[in-house]
């Protein structure tokens, strides 16, 4: 599988998944997932060499949209899931997505990547936007493998985005009192087939750094006081996945 790469992960995450509108004109972040499993008889093996093919293809099409597009592939260490892996893909707003994916999608070079994608596996999509709630990743340091924690949540009856916000915020005002050196992410659907309410995407610079920062908070009697906002106004199922990136702007900032 390709090289896990932690730091640059978390920059592009920071300067896609996350990033600001353009202009007011603009929407937020799109985030698009790909959950898949693998068709009989196939492995990691075909998922490496439809990753490799898909680059070599992107790296075909004469799309600056499409560079701009960032994607890596997740698989669970730690989760209750019945897919094999999961795509995310990320752009920085709407409009983006749309160029990129029509780039894309009208090439020979996309069109054969996606052929080579269906030989292999089978995926369900869904379209999310995206806000960033914390980062608190640097690019600085030494690139290793970053880890992911996704958290699927339903309201429960009665709840809005609005109970959600208040339930969630003493939990990012502790994070960023803190430094903590991990940045989270809440999709919301736009396009999507799930009973899944909210999303949460917490991204660590590896293991380690996941450990120490847990502890951190599960030894702190305020961090384990605002737990009760969240079981009032939702039901999460969370996972440990591993993060492998398979395209990413050039120069992310």
């Amino acid at each position: 599988m390709l090289k896990q790469i932690g730091k640059v992960l978390t920059t592009s995450l920071i300067a896609i998944i996350g990033c600001a509108a353009v202009h007011a004109a603009e929407t937020r972040g799109i985030v698009e997932s790909f959950s898949c499993n693998y068709l009989a008889g196939k492995d990691q093996r075909d998922l490496d060499k439809a990753v490799k093919f898909w680059q070599q293809s992107v790296d075909k099409i004469n799309s600056p949209t499409l560079n701009s597009y960032f994607a890596t592939v997740l698989q669970p260490i730690r989760s209750t899931t019945d897919f094999d892996f999961f795509w995310l893909g990320a752009n920085p707003n709407l409009n983006s997505w749309a160029k990129s994916s029509s780039d894309y999608v009208n090439s020979k070079e996309g069109q054969a990547a996606d052929a080579r994608f269906a030989k292999m596996s089978k995926c369900t999509s869904n379209m999310y936007f995206s806000e960033p709630l914390h980062v608190g990743l640097t690019p600085s340091g030494d690139a290793d493998g970053a880890v992911m924690i996704a958290a699927g949540c339903t309201l429960k009856k009665g709840k809005t985005m609005r109970d959600v916000m208040a339930a969630e915020a003493p939990r990012i005002k502790q994070s960023k009192a803190a430094n903590t050196a991990s940045s989270i992410y809440r999709l919301t659907p736009y396009i999507a087939n799930t009973p899944i309410d909210v999303v949460y995407l917490i991204v660590y610079q590896d293991l380690e750094s996941l450990g120490k920062i847990g502890t951190m908070q599960l030894t702190s009697k305020d961090w384990m006081a605002t737990g009760g906002k969240f079981a009032e106004t939702m039901e999460c199922n969370s996972g440990l996945y591993s993060t492998n990136i398979v395209h990413m702007p050039p120069n992310p900032s």
